[in-house]
């Protein structure tokens, strides 16, 4: 119930706030011209534009020049009634609006005769498209459901449309993938994503989501590649227009689980050859064939919509408010990549280096003090000349796991899954208030919080050692306002509010893990102030021995944007 407050709060402060958040209308308009069996005009027939699934009723006439046009419509379905003395009423079903489009209907044909004769179409071939020179392509929500989206991103459906590359890798859900799309050439970073006419792009990269849905809770998915009308703006590259499910006048649900794992995987002819040390009874054995990745995720689901109806309060009718819900959660188990470095054996942790090769397979030589410029005895360093706080950093590294070769230019090697938890919910609500006033809002809220062996761009290490929590929750609020002054004026008004965040902490089971105090890592820092809460700085290895040298340290974690 705390959560739901705050949710309501939020949305309440979406109106108020509205003037300086502006957004982009999804809605779209229908048009057509009526003529008789000669081709001639039609004037002031009346036209009726129907939405069985929420009951809404439009009206318009023809004109002078037979024209008539239903400004400001939301994506759906909808039947034509067209009625005029001395013509047969025209009952047109099967008219498909989707997501901002201006769709026209052509020159509709009235046949003489009564107005109590019926015709009724209920198929009619693709329309020529005339109000727009776009090129666009429309995936609706059931063609979603009959293609196979690897990862559960809406994202990965780019690639459907002409003119676009996508080479993203989809498979594990996330906010990631706008940064791999461009159409007709246009850059990366040039791509605008649209929720419900809310801007969902993190513009700190311009590559990045900041909120996500389930495909479940999409009703349509549209990509502009060129040619797109003044209205779409901000980049130059694909405009990309996503509309959630909304309520109906029934209840409607749906519930789902989607499950892979390794275990149904072929291992790769990589892992079957590579040759490892592992220990055997305690003994070092070096052996051919690593097993299988890890690689699993269960996501299960559900929506529900409806109306809302309150018979002895406000809403009498079961035709005016209406909202939609949905719920996902992604458990996923990442593989990561292998992760091949050099670690100091134990002889070098103790000194003694007069078995260590170099990358060429061949003996490092002498280990010169540094004081005297003379060759320590048998390339062995002195126990008296061990630094405290460098002998600390070494015990943080791990011993080699792997025989030391020229081949293999490396001991130690690492591949340890990530464990990326999400949840993804969506409420909106739709509210008729008038036949010629409208209303929606909704609330989309992530939950990403991240577990990586590896770290992340500002904590972590290349030995798989210390977990790192990288937390980054997303959350879009939406609003917009629809009034039809009349057939030839509207007004459209949508705003609302994106935000995600990026918290990246040492795991909570071990936080003092990379801390220079508990790990005796107290080297002297040039610039203090410049790494947070006492985590050890960034550093690496290098030299003639070290072909992939190890990594450790915080830059300037934690880090909170």
């Amino acid at each position: 119930m705390h959560v739901f407050r705050n949710h309501f709060r939020s949305f309440v402060l979406i109106f108020a706030v509205s003037t300086s958040l502006w957004g982009q209308s999804t809605n779209g308009t229908i048009s057509g011209a009526l003529v008789d069996a000669q081709e001639a005009i039609v004037p002031a027939a009346k036209v009726l534009l129907l939405s069985p699934a929420r009951d809404l009723n439009f009206e318009a006439a023809s004109d002078s020049s037979g024209r008539f046009v239903f400004p400001s419509l939301p994506p759906g379905q909808y039947e034509l009634k067209i009625s005029h003395p001395g013509f047969k009423t025209m009952d047109r079903k099967g008219i498909t609006l989707q997501v901002g489009e201006r769709l026209t209907l052509g020159n509709i044909r009235m046949e003489v005769g009564q107005v109590a004769e019926t015709i009724e179409v209920n198929a009619e071939v693709v329309t020529l498209k005339t109000e727009s020179a776009e090129r666009s392509n429309v995936l609706t929500s059931k063609q979603m459901e009959n293609i196979a989206v690897n990862g559960r991103s809406y994202l990965g459906l780019a690639g459907l449309t002409a003119g676009v590359l996508s080479t993203g890798n989809f498979q594990v859900a996330g906010t990631g993938g706008l940064a791999n799309i461009s159409a007709n050439g246009a850059r990366t970073n040039q791509n605008q994503l649209m929720l419900n006419g809310i801007s969902n792009v993190d513009t700190g990269n311009n590559g990045d989501q900041l909120a996500t849905l389930s495909l479940d809770s999409v009703q349509e998915f549209r990509i502009l590649t060129s040619s797109y009308q003044a209205e779409y703006g901000r980049s130059a590259g694909a405009q990309i227009i996503v509309q959630t499910k909304s309520g109906t006048k029934d209840f409607h649900g749906s519930a789902y689980y989607y499950r892979r794992h390794d275990s149904m995987n072929a291992n790769t002819w990589t892992r079957n050859n590579q040759l490892n040390r592992q220990f055997i009874n305690g003994v070092s054995t070096e052996v051919t064939g690593l097993p299988r990745q890890l690689y699993r995720f269960q996501n299960p689901g559900y929506t529900i919509g409806g109306p809302i109806y309150f018979p002895k309060l406000f809403n009498k009718n079961k035709d005016k408010l209406f909202f939609f819900w949905s719920q996902e959660y992604q458990r996923q188990l990442q593989p990561e990549g292998p992760r091949r470095i050099t670690v100091p054996t134990a002889a070098e942790r103790s000194g003694d280096f007069s078995q260590s090769l170099n990358n060429q397979g061949r003996p490092v030589g002498a280990i010169r003090d540094p004081l005297t410029s003379a060759p320590f005895p048998d390339s062995r360093i002195p126990a008296s000349r061990f630094y405290a706080p460098g002998r600390a950093l070494l015990n943080l590294l791990p011993l080699p796991n792997q025989p030391q070769s020229v081949t293999l230019n490396y001991n130690y090697e690492s591949q340890v899954s990530t464990r990326r938890p999400r949840r993804e919910d969506l409420i909106r609500i739709d509210y008729n208030i008038t036949d010629k006033l409208r209303m929606f809002g909704h609330i989309i809220n992530n939950n990403n919080l991240f577990t990586t062996p590896y770290g992340s761009f500002v904590l972590g290490s290349s030995t798989g050692q210390f977990l790192i929590d990288d937390n980054r929750p997303g959350r879009s609020y939406g609003a917009g306002l629809n009034y039809i002054v009349n057939p030839r004026m509207t007004t459209d008004f949508t705003f609302g509010f994106g935000r995600n965040d990026i918290n990246i902490n040492p795991n909570a089971a071990n936080p003092d893990a990379l801390s220079r105090t508990k790990t005796g890592v107290t080297l002297p820092l040039l610039y203090p102030g410049a790494v947070q809460n006492d985590f050890i700085p960034a550093f690496t290895f290098n030299g003639t021995r070290l072909a992939n040298s190890p990594g450790l340290g915080s830059g300037n974690a934690p880090f909170k944007n």
